[in-house]
């Protein structure tokens, strides 16, 4: 699947209440609720002649109401395993309802996006009308990021997605936990409910989502710091660092990218492997959101029998040595910087359960395929801008540099490179003398 992406990693964090829109919303038929009252429904929706090219996407707009899970598992089973992105535009609602969405989202492996879809012929006024929805088939529309929202609870649904995706311009809103649903009137908005809000601190709810946003790959302590200082009448803004250490979103849209899964006969056929392998990710200068190259190539190198990595940290004088890894015929094996000893070690695990490296942007193919990325690890802290190579067979990794944004406690540079070595011939056990026993 190709994910229409972008690299700049900005985006925004802001609570909901004080900022909402100004316009009055009048529905467009009698006791018709205005969009964000309504409950979230999910929709499949597509933009062009899917014979030739189209993109399409779910949709999922509206108040998460407790059956709301109920009705995106029987959309996801209508799929058949298809994998499109999920597009959120929400104010929030319950929030046992928004953890289900985004662990079925996680299990069914799809991405998710902060966006707002307007269907053909609907008003201005209530772009994603009823009227227009198809069920059980597909409507038509477009969907855009710029603009689009996903307050309260909406970012536990949304964190469920392999990638995380939203716009410069998109809001994502965190405040304090809610005992009850918000009042979403005008008149009511820049009121503090003390019947529906509680400041009570729960140790259980924060307990159940400190373990699903662990799940989810999102750093707990740095949502609830952002909810403490979110008061219910108040606003928090996230630094560009900020955002990317907590890792609600992973990545943010350029001015010319939006949510949504390129489709199509064409789109098909120009993306066939030498092998024969479908894979719309294939075409290494298409902005590719999921890596799918690199991350195959970081996986085929862990899977690799025999090869060496030597990671040095830099400094302004040149490389210093900080790790060398062998894999060998003999065993696994690993020395610290300047030591002369190596230690007998386990070979480094292929991670297929998350990707390693998003939002690839090929740079050229001077050394092999050469691409910009970012590099993640099983610690939602552990986030870097990267240079990635690769063979020239583009099936493994040949050098990687790594650039944390701060200083890493664990680390000796915010720079790290790392290269990998493929010849048998130098890539052997260590003399017995030279392993410690």
């Amino acid at each position: 699947m190709t994910f229409r992406s972008a690299i700049l990693p900005v985006c925004y964090f802001v609570t909901a209440l004080l900022l909402l829109p100004l316009v009055v919303i009048t529905p467009t038929a009698a006791n018709q609720p205005v969009a964000e009252e309504r409950p979230m429904n999910f929709a499949l929706v597509r933009n062009g002649n899917c014979s030739e090219t189209c993109i399409e996407w779910i949709s999922a707009e509206g108040w998460i109401t407790p059956d709301a899970p109920r009705r995106l598992k029987k959309l996801l089973r209508s799929l058949k395993g298809q994998k499109l992105p999920v597009v959120f535009q929400s104010f929030g609602g319950d929030v046992n309802a928004a953890i289900s969405i985004g662990r079925m989202i996680r299990a069914a492996g799809l991405e998710t996006a902060v966006g707002r879809t307007r269907l053909n012929d609907c008003p201005m006024l209530d772009p994603r009308c009823v009227e227009k929805l198809v069920l059980g088939g597909w409507s038509q529309g477009e969907v855009r990021a710029g603009g689009a929202y996903c307050f309260s609870t909406c970012p536990l649904a949304l964190a469920g997605g392999t990638v995380r995706a939203t716009a410069v311009g998109a809001s994502i809103g965190l405040n304090q936990i809610a005992n009850g649903r918000r009042k979403l009137s005008r008149a009511e908005a820049a009121r503090r409910n003390l019947d529906e809000i509680s400041t009570v601190p729960d140790p259980a709810l924060k307990r159940m989502l400190s373990a699903y946003l662990h799940e989810m790959g999102v750093s707990s302590q740095d949502v609830f710091a952002m909810m403490g200082l979110a008061t219910p009448a108040g606003l928090y803004h996230v630094q560009d660092a900020e955002a990317l250490k907590t890792a609600i979103v992973t990545k943010v849209y350029s001015v010319s990218d939006e949510p949504g899964a390129v489709r199509g006969k064409n789109v098909a056929k120009a993306s066939m492997q030498a092998g024969g392998e479908p894979d719309d990710a294939f075409d290494m200068k298409k902005p590719d959101n999921m890596c799918h190259i690199v991350n195959r190539a970081y996986i085929r190198t862990r899977k690799t029998d025999i090869y060496s990595e030597t990671i040095s940290y830099v400094e302004p004088t040149g490389l210093v040595p900080f790790l060398e890894g062998r894999m060998t015929k003999s065993g696994a094996f690993e020395k610290n910087g300047s030591d002369l000893k190596w230690t007998a070690a386990t070979a480094p695990e292929a991670v297929e359960d998350y990707p390693r490296y998003t939002s690839c942007t090929y740079v050229d193919n001077s050394e092999g395929p050469h691409f910009r990325a970012y590099w993640h690890n099983r610690d939602p802290s552990s986030v870097a801008s990267a240079e990635v190579w690769l063979t020239p067979d583009a099936q493994r990794l040949s050098k990687v540099i790594r650039r944390f944004a701060s200083d890493h406690p664990k680390l000796p540079s915010k720079t790290l490179s790392a290269t990998m070595d493929y010849d048998a011939t130098r890539v052997v056990a260590p003399p017995a003398e030279d392993i410690q026993q």
